[in-house]
């Protein structure tokens, strides 16, 4: 009778894990990405540590980097960094640093260089209307304690990209990493490795230092 008493508890446990796992799965698309849309909700400021898998059509070895990307929403601004590549720009342009060739170029945004980046620019957003604003959904998919939300990017987010994947977390919906498929067939996987909301970000983060740089065309 202890033996069967005993086995209660750890019955009950259980039962537990299995009805928050069909509550999860009872979650409809669209309520997936409004828990997820809530996390984003007060931030005006963010700074990511990522670990990045780049699989471009023109390079046979994919790469992989870890970086760093400071994006102030308010003013429309990123920096990006990664090995010995700097961007620095805004939603309509972008600067390319190479630091160990002290090259830099100037290029509209979502011309090449950082796929993607002039969308994020824009921040994540923070409610349906700005979603569907700028992405269709397209499906949201459960994995192994996360969600993968595939959506189509339209407007101005859409130059050179083709879909967006966001990951969050199952269980609070937080944003994990993100990849983006581009026109021309290449994927890029960012792994975020540690998010800082609202850090104090000096303003001189988003302005290239260029002296003793040379201007050139990249290829």
């Amino acid at each position: 009778m202890i033996g069967k008493l005993s086995f209660l508890p750890a019955l009950g446990i259980l039962l537990a894990f299995s009805v928050s796992d069909l509550q999860a799965q009872d979650l409809s698309e669209e309520q997936v990405v409004a828990n997820w849309l809530k996390t984003n909700e007060g931030v005006s400021r963010l700074k990511l540590n990522f670990t990045q898998t780049q699989a471009m059509k023109t390079v046979k070895v994919p790469i992989v980097q870890r970086g760093n990307l400071w994006l102030d929403l308010s003013s429309k601004k990123f920096r990006w960094e990664a090995g010995q590549t700097l961007v620095i720009g805004n939603s309509s342009n972008i600067t390319i640093q190479r630091t160990g060739g002290k090259k830099y170029e100037k290029r509209a945004s979502g011309s090449g260089g950082a796929p993607g980046l002039a969308s994020l620019a824009k921040g994540f957003p923070k409610s349906m209307s700005q979603f569907k604003s700028q992405y269709k959904l397209l499906k949201v998919t459960k994995g192994m304690g996360d969600y993968a939300i595939l959506a189509q990017p339209t407007g101005a987010s859409a130059k050179g990209v083709k879909t967006f994947t966001f990951k969050v977390d199952s269980k609070d919906f937080a944003l994990e990493g993100m990849s983006l498929v581009l026109k021309d067939g290449s994927k890029v996987s960012t792994s975020f490795r540690s998010v800082t909301r609202n850090p104090s970000i000096p303003a001189s983060t988003f302005v290239p230092d260029l002296k003793g740089y040379t201007e050139t065309k990249f290829k």
